[in-house]
């Protein structure tokens, strides 16, 4: 198994969840759902951790400790030229909340912010960075049919937002990577 520490010298580029504790702390964590907590060792009626009972979870039968966005910056100011990918992807009232306090924890450390590219689907969050906080990249994350529907994006608004200087990247995922999609 390659581990982080292994693929860090490897690849530049590495994409990691992240999320708020039920404290407000920023972790690195897929999400708080049942197969999260899973590969956690943990019940799924546990709710979303705090910050301190988080950090003393481990994965996978602890092979792999959990960790916080701290350490990501500790990281990345050791791998100065890599990109992090950071998949907010909450498309919720916490998806700003969340951005702030990496915006904030980015100027506290040494790390140049445009190593972080943050990863989005909520159309309303991606309009809301672009006009308040411009200096940060987005990758907006292309949603699938259900999602639009779920989000109730609007017709033309994917499209404006692809093609006007708004995002740095797009993400497709395979289930919706067709001949369609792309031209």
């Amino acid at each position: 198994t390659l581990s982080l520490h292994d693929a860090l010298p490897i690849y530049k580029i590495y994409e990691t969840d992240v999320k708020l504790t039920s404290d407000g702390e920023v972790v690195c964590v897929n999400g708080w759902n049942a197969k999260t907590k899973e590969k956690l060792g943990v019940a799924d009626d546990e709710g979303i951790f705090t910050y301190d009972e988080f950090l003393n979870l481990q994965y996978y039968d602890s092979h792999f400790s959990t960790l916080d966005f701290a350490g990501l910056v500790k990281l990345a100011e050791k791998y100065a030229d890599y990109k992090f990918i950071l998949d907010v992807r909450y498309n919720s009232e916490k998806t700003i909340p969340l951005i702030k306090t990496i915006k904030e924890m980015l100027a506290r450390s040494m790390i140049k912010q445009e190593n972080f590219i943050f990863q989005l689907t909520d159309v309303k969050s991606i309009k809301y960075i672009s006009k308040n906080m411009p200096e940060l990249s987005i990758m907006f994350d292309i949603p699938s049919e259900e999602e639009i529907i779920e989000y109730n994006i609007k017709d033309g608004e994917i499209d404006e937002i692809c093609r006007k200087d708004i995002v740095k990247a797009i993400s497709l995922r395979k289930n919706i990577m067709t001949t369609e999609t792309i031209d």
